[in-house]
């Protein structure tokens, strides 16, 4: 189930250790929505229009987080879309076999890698777009 985020869902989740650079103040001027599974939160998805109809976003992810959530989120993803009246949805993830293979599901295409960038380790830059 989708919902819309509450502050305790940040402290509930286990990280899976896949989200870099993050700072829980940004959870303040984002929207932010929480799957759920059995009563907890087992991801965060936060995003923000910079630009007419364009957004940034990225998700926090419980251990817990599968192939099930995965497909609530591909879902979910077109769902906002719509509701946002999005043209361009972006992210920037570790350079890692998993995430890579993760946003290829979600149908995200990559940009480009910005080397050395948090940690000395490789992100790929990942987009949605449509017209």
């Amino acid at each position: 189930m989708i919902r819309k985020y509450n502050h305790i869902d940040f402290e509930a989740i286990d990280s899976n250790g896949l989200t870099f650079g993050f700072d829980i103040k940004m959870l303040e001027i984002m929207e932010n929505f929480t799957i759920e599974s059995n009563g907890l939160p087992v991801c965060i998805i936060s995003f923000i229009e910079y630009s007419p109809s364009k957004y940034t976003g990225f998700i926090y992810a419980d251990k817990k987080f599968n192939s099930l959530h995965a497909i609530e989120l591909k879902t979910f993803v077109e769902q906002a879309r719509n509701m946002y009246n999005m043209t361009r949805f972006e992210t920037t993830s570790l350079d890692c076999n998993i995430l890579n293979r993760w946003h290829s599901f979600l149908g995200f295409e990559c940009e480009g890698v910005k080397k050395n960038y948090i940690d000395n380790k490789d992100f790929r830059m990942w987009r949605m777009l449509w017209a």
